[in-house]
């Protein structure tokens, strides 16, 4: 992965990265991602030890609707805009 950043907000630190994507089979195609995990998380027992429960990641869609839709897989940068509760992004596309 390729890490771009990360905001402790409330209970959780949330981190924003880019890294090749293993659920796309057509070639070599590169998702952005955003993950959260709780601050106070301290992982399983047996199997799960030195595992973080309660991480979560989900894929950044970028993208400009169509008949053929573009799409900006690449997240450069982030704004976090505190008095909102807003986190801005920066994509570009590899094409």
């Amino acid at each position: 992965p390729n890490f771009v950043s990360s905001y402790d907000i409330g209970n959780f630190t949330y981190f924003f990265f880019r890294e090749n994507a293993v659920e796309h089979d057509c070639g070599k195609t590169v998702f952005s991602r955003a993950a959260r995990v709780c601050k106070n998380d301290i992982g399983g027992k047996f199997v799960l030890e030195d595992t973080w429960t309660t991480f979560m990641k989900a894929r950044l869609n970028c993208s400009r609707p169509g008949e053929i839709p573009f799409y900006y897989n690449e997240l450069q940068s982030t704004f976090f805009l505190p008095e909102l509760d807003l986190i801005y992004g920066i994509f570009t596309t590899n094409v």
